[in-house]
């Protein structure tokens, strides 16, 4: 078979040079049954690396110096020891600081009290409870 380069017709068999293909290759190897190959006649969509994203976690003071407190209340939530458990309150797993009982948040540096409303719960006299 002759190579023919830009003259006569480019049909299957023959060698036939256009945009630099050799199109017999092609015929041969991906032929579809009807003397062409098969293209794609839609472009194909992209994938990206974007688009995720997680939820809020919602840290900070939930309860301010002075607000009262109910036992079991959150009053910080944080991610490390930013804040640490003072007078009636303890921490959860989660570094989250919670009321033990019934009292007034008292903030003491890094740490967190609570002023018992209660009288028969034990007072802590810096979380400045009047001490009997």
């Amino acid at each position: 078979q002759a190579d023919v380069r830009g003259e006569g017709a480019c049909v299957p068999g023959n060698h036939c040079w256009t945009r630099g293909l050799l199109w017999s290759n092609i015929w041969n190897s991906a032929d579809d049954g009807r003397g062409g190959f098969a293209v794609a006649h839609k472009k194909g969509q992209g994938s990206t690396q974007n688009g995720r994203d997680s939820n809020p976690q919602f840290r900070g003071i939930k309860l301010y110096g002075g607000q009262v407190a109910q036992s079991g209340s959150i009053i910080v939530r944080q991610c490390g020891t930013k804040f640490h458990p003072g007078h009636l309150v303890r921490m959860g797993k989660d570094n989250t600081l919670y009321a033990v009982s019934n009292g007034t948040v008292r903030f003491r540096g890094r740490y967190v009290d609570l002023i018992p409303s209660d009288e028969g719960v034990e007072a802590f006299a810096a979380a400045g409870s009047a001490s009997k």
